[in-house]
């Protein structure tokens, strides 16, 4: 009797992520290729699964979801007065909601285009953990599961003490707290939280946990000087679409419901743009109560500052008081102030985007094999719309990669050389990519012996070493040891190292 041919196992969905900066075109990207290759959007961007807050989000325009499905958004009622409506929405509930709506893809035959500025819930969807501890079961933010939290730890995180829980971070897991700097408030409460939940962070020396799906991974990029004007640009066309009065509206919200800081220091609450505009938004509230204006009775604007601002200036009379112009002028400063802040955060956010990509996404997708990983780059510099975007990214990457990808029969990736000019420098080609993973440490802290300041990366060392600030403070220590060492009867001070 001859043994049955066992069944083959059954052929893992694959996954298409498109990933890049804040700005550089992946969500046109993803849709045009989901558009072309008849499937649908998973969002994986942390912010927009808030309603109403599109503004302050960058959510999908309601045209673009018209054309393609897009699923996770619109999740969370920020303004609802049911805290189980506007609970945060955790790395948990993204890969386990993910994971279902991929497997309801390709059940129906139609491929997951995932794409978000939110790299952890990638690395989590794609690994089941970011660590890369081979758990299989990906990491929280809530702590579901957790082991109970000592009274000291639970309270510092409460009253979000930053110091404090740096200490206990620094104290209970070493690696942890040097890598987030102690004013990092949100990663460092997310980290206590993760220790509690799950024990210490596994080393470098752990193994990268094995890709749940064969993945296809598209970097959009854009050189530095253009995006940097892209995003300046984005921001512009936020204040006319609404900023001020979005960012006005969550404030509201968390007087009304009387959040804690623990509250305002997650989610939607630390989005680009509430965090910088808050100065701004305090002193426009402390002067319409001067002037006799109730904010609650200001209808919402898309005006070039806030509507209560606006109000304000048409209902005082400078010329009646001397004491308006410069109160004015105040709030024209810390206007402008603050959408300078929003500029700067967002290009940061994107250096920070390419960081991860290089140095994370990036080399475990080499790792993975050829195939399940690949990653490839495409210049979207010169993009000027969606007929550039379809011509110059969607179409080569859906002939040559997307759809053999998804047909299961693409044997090896082409050389990413052929998709982009500086594809070994931006993909690090030539390094080893478990080198390239074992290496990332350039983001721990360390603190400086003369000025006390904690700085984060050797860059940054190397910068404050250099800063006046730092030399004028060596030469200060140094004349103090001198003059001290002549009052002791020393022949020499010692040197200060810098």
């Amino acid at each position: 009797m001859s043994t049955p041919t066992p069944a083959p196992a059954p052929r893992r969905p694959p996954v298409i992520c498109v990933v890049g900066t804040t700005g550089a075109g992946k969500s046109d990207a993803a849709l045009l290729l989901a558009e072309r290759l008849g499937g649908e959007v998973i969002n994986s961007d942390a912010l927009q699964v808030y309603s109403a807050l599109d503004v302050v989000t960058n959510k999908v325009p309601a045209a673009d979801r018209a054309r393609v499905p897009h699923h996770l958004l619109d999740l969370r009622e920020v303004d609802s007065a049911d805290p189980a409506d506007r609970a945060p929405y955790s790395v948990r509930d993204f890969a386990r909601d993910a994971a279902r709506i991929i497997d309801d893809l390709h059940a129906r035959g139609k491929p997951a285009v995932v794409v978000g500025g939110t790299h952890y819930y990638l690395q989590y969807l794609l690994y089941g953990d970011e660590r890369g501890s081979g758990s299989g079961e990906a990491g929280s933010d809530d702590g579901n599961g957790a082991a109970a939290i000592p009274a000291d730890i639970a309270a510092s995180i409460a009253a979000n003490d930053a110091p404090a829980m740096h200490a206990h971070l620094a104290r209970l897991a070493p690696a942890a707290g040097a890598k987030w700097h102690p004013n990092d408030v949100r990663r460092v409460r997310r980290a206590l939280e993760r220790h509690f939940a799950s024990g210490p962070t596994p080393t470098t020396s752990d193994p990268v946990a094995p890709l749940r799906y064969p993945t296809l991974a598209v970097w959009v990029h854009s050189d530095s000087e253009t995006l940097d004007a892209r995003l300046d640009a984005r921001v512009d066309g936020m204040v006319r679409r609404g900023l001020f009065a979005e960012v006005r509206h969550l404030r509201a919200v968390a007087h009304r419901l009387a959040l804690s800081a623990e509250d305002t220091a997650r989610g939607v609450y630390v989005a680009i743009g509430v965090k910088e505009l808050a100065a701004y938004m305090d002193a426009v509230d402390a002067a319409a109560k001067e002037a006799g204006v109730d904010p609650a009775s200001v209808p919402a604007t898309a005006e070039p500052m806030d509507a209560v601002d606006a109000a304000i200036r048409a209902t005082v009379d400078p010329a009646q008081d001397p004491a308006w112009p410069a109160r004015l002028a105040d709030l024209d400063r810390l206007r402008d102030e603050g959408l300078h802040a929003v500029k700067l955060a967002t290009r940061q956010y994107a250096r920070r985007q390419v960081t991860w990509i290089r140095r994370r996404l990036g080399p475990r997708l080499r790792l993975a094999g050829d195939p399940p990983g690949g990653m490839y780059v495409l210049d979207t510099t010169d993009a000027t719309g969606e007929a550039w975007l379809a011509e110059h990214v969607v179409d080569p990457v859906y002939e040559r990669l997307a759809a053999p990808f998804i047909r299961g029969n693409l044997e090896t990736w082409p050389d990413p050389r052929d998709f982009h000019p500086r594809a070994a420098e931006l993909l690090r080609l030539d390094a080893d990519p478990a080198a390239v993973l074992a290496g990332n440490h350039d983001f721990e802290t360390s603190t400086c012996a003369v000025c006390q300041r904690v700085l984060r990366g050797a860059a940054e060392v190397e910068a404050h070493n250099r800063s006046r600030a730092h030399r004028n403070a060596v030469k200060k220590q140094r004349k103090l040891a001198a003059m001290n060492a002549h009052l002791d009867g020393e022949p020499e001070a010692k040197r200060v190292k810098e």
